[in-house]
């Protein structure tokens, strides 16, 4: 399918005049196509909602989503934020969303709506890969990460300040659980320079030394 297939329904709707670096028709017969606004490819159907038609008709986009529940792999919700005070609509709508296994794309103008169709079809058969993070190879790198998910913790001042923590300030950090604080007590036993083996043997070490025997930090295989 080389082209956006359009649902007659959508006639006169602003945001078709912005469809521009991608080919789009309307089909023909609606009763041969599912019941989406917009068929973006095989597996990828779209309604559109606009806000200011909600208010008036507030029942009409469930029915919409309930009639597509058995249609398409990927069903979006393209919705246009044209009203000022659109929290509680947003709110039930957003509600609707997870309920049926829709995505919720919001818009605050067709110029915008338009951009999202063509980035749709033309990503179709892309794969995630572009947008999934790169993860380093080397042990430093995995263990920055590893270190940064804690929310508090950034690549500057907040790592450092664990590199030279004891065990007692460690321990009082919120967000840091049982296996993060071993890891972090591991940066200040191992340093950064070591590699995984020698980490080991400092883990190995320190245990003995301060009679650290607790199963459950052992089981972790001293984090790596």
């Amino acid at each position: 399918m080389s082209s956006i297939l359009v649902n007659p329904n959508q006639k006169g709707n602003g945001l078709l005049k912005f469809i521009r670096n991608v080919p789009w028709e309307y089909f023909d017969d609606e009763a041969k196509h599912p019941p989406a606004d917009y068929i973006l490819g095989d597996t990828t159907g779209a309604v559109f909602l606009s806000l200011q038609f909600h208010r008036l008709y507030p029942e009409y986009i469930f029915d919409r989503m309930k009639a597509l529940l058995r249609h398409f792999k990927c069903k979006i919700l393209l919705c246009l934020v044209d009203v000022k005070d659109h929290e509680r609509s947003m709110k039930q709508i957003t509600k609707s969303c997870l309920l049926y296994g829709f995505t919720l794309v919001c818009a605050w103008s067709n110029e915008e709506a338009g951009r999202y169709m063509e980035t749709f079809k033309a990503y179709e058969k892309k794969s995630a890969d572009m947008i999934k993070p790169k993860s380093e190879p080397d042990f430093i790198s995995q263990l920055t990460e590893l270190l940064t998910t804690i929310k508090s913790v950034n690549k500057t001042d907040s790592l450092a300040g664990i590199m030279n923590a004891d065990i007692n300030e460690l321990a009082m950090c919120s967000g840091i659980g049982q296996r993060k604080h071993l890891i972090c007590l591991g940066v200040n036993i191992c340093g950064t320079n070591f590699s995984r083996h020698k980490c080991k043997v400092r883990f190995q070490q320190w245990f003995i030394k301060n009679d650290v025997y607790d199963i459950q930090f052992m089981s972790l295989n001293l984090c790596y």
